[in-house]
C-alpha cells in the first residue's frame, strides 16, 4: 500500500525507516527496497543508507552455515471474546531462508532501477565475490548468476574481471562497510580463480564462464 501514502510523507516516512534499521536485518532492507521501487518515479531521494545497510550485511552472512535453511515459527495470541473468555490459539508459518531474502533483496537493489553508480555496482560485485569463497553451492550458483547479469547490465563492470596489472589510484579497502569508499575499482575479482576449483562441478563451470565472461555493449546501460 505505500502507492497510497501520500508523496509529502515520504521524506519523513524513509527518515523513520531508517532509524529502525538496527542489526543485520535482511527483512527490513527487503520491504524498504520494495517501497522504493514502488515509488521510484515520483520522488528524487537519496537511498545510500539502505544500499550501505545491505553492503554491511554481506560479510556476516558469510559466516552464516545455515542460511539456506527456511525457519519454523510458531505464533501464539491471545484473544478475549464477549464473555470476557480468554481464547488461545497459535499458527505455525515458514520464514523465508536468509539466501531468499538476500537475492529477493539484490534484485530489488539492482535489477529494478536503471542507473546505479559503477563504484557502488562494482563494491556489491566484490562482496559478494569474497562472499561466495564461504556460501553453500547451491547459494554460490545464483550469486555468480546475479553478477553476470550485473556486468551484463553495466559493461565497465568488466574492469573487474581483468588480471593484468594497471594502474590504479589508491587500494581496495575491504575492511570499510561503504561501498562508496572502498574504491573496488582498484582490484579484481580474484576469488573466480579460487571458485574454479570449487568441490561443486557446476560451480567451478560457472566461475570459470564468469571469469572469461565478455558483456554484449548492445544490451549494456
Amino acid at each position: 500500500f505505500a502507492h497510497l501514502i501520500n508523496v509529502d510523507f515520504f521524506n519523513d516516512l524513509l527518515e523513520l525507516l531508517k532509524k529502525i534499521m538496527v542489526g543485520p536485518q535482511i527483512e527490513d532492507d527487503n520491504e524498504n527496497s520494495s517501497r522504493r521501487v514502488d515509488t521510484r518515479r515520483t520522488l528524487n531521494i537519496d537511498l545510500k543508507d539502505f544500499y550501505t545497510q545491505m553492503y554491511k550485511i554481506l560479510m556476516p552472512l558469510a559466516l552464516n552455515p545455515y542460511m539456506e535453511q527456511n525457519e519454523n515459527k510458531r505464533m501464539q495470541k491471545t484473544i478475549i471474546n464477549d464473555n470476557k473468555d480468554e481464547i488461545k490459539y497459535s499458527n505455525n508459518f515458514s520464514v523465508s531462508s536468509e539466501k531468499q531474502l538476500l537475492m529477493e533483496g539484490f534484485d530489488y537493489m539492482f535489477f529494478k532501477k536503471r542507473t546505479i553508480p559503477i563504484e557502488r555496482s562494482a563494491a556489491f560485485l566484490k562482496r559478494l565475490s569474497i562472499s561466495c569463497l564461504n556460501w553453500p553451492s547451491e547459494t554460490v550458483l545464483i550469486c555468480l548468476e546475479k553478477m553476470q547479469k550485473m556486468i551484463q547490465k553495466q559493461s565497465r563492470l568488466d574492469a573487474l574481471l581483468i588480471s593484468d596489472d594497471r594502474i590504479c589510484n589508491g587500494i581496495y579497502r575491504a575492511d570499510l562497510d561503504d561501498p562508496e569508499l572502498c574504491n573496488p575499482l582498484a582490484t579484481n575479482l580474484w576469488e573466480l580463480c579460487l571458485l574454479e576449483n570449487h568441490y561443486d562441478p557446476k560451480v567451478r563451470a560457472m566461475a570459470t564462464s564468469l571469469a572469461t565472461f565478455i558483456p554484449n555493449s548492445e544490451k549494456s546501460v
